[in-house]
């Protein structure tokens, strides 16, 4: 009868603690938010101020959080080089 109870007692704290965890993660999995990167705000290249599509799709990276635009593969690398430069550029802050 003690072995019996026992074991109850270790059935029924399993089952508590299982169904705290799975509380506690449906908790969590409700408060993570998604960010969306910051929105393209020109129609034109950010590196060459070429229009968009001039030359076949834009090619679009995220850059901190920041959607950015280049009309070619070229102005990708000429961006990676001092991205400092042209994100003043697209924030409309002066050089």
């Amino acid at each position: 009868m003690k072995n019996s109870f026992t074991f109850f007692k270790i059935f029924f704290n399993t089952l508590f603690f299982l169904v705290l965890t799975s509380f506690s993660c449906l908790a969590t999995e409700g408060s993570k938010k998604t960010t969306s990167p910051t929105p393209y705000p020109l129609s034109t290249c950010v590196v060459s101020e070429n229009p968009l599509g001039v030359m076949g799709p834009p090619f679009i990276i995220q850059h901190d959080g920041t959607e950015v635009r280049f009309c070619c593969e070229e102005c990708v690398k000429d961006f990676n080089k001092d991205p400092e430069k042209y994100l003043k550029r697209l924030h409309g802050e002066s050089q």
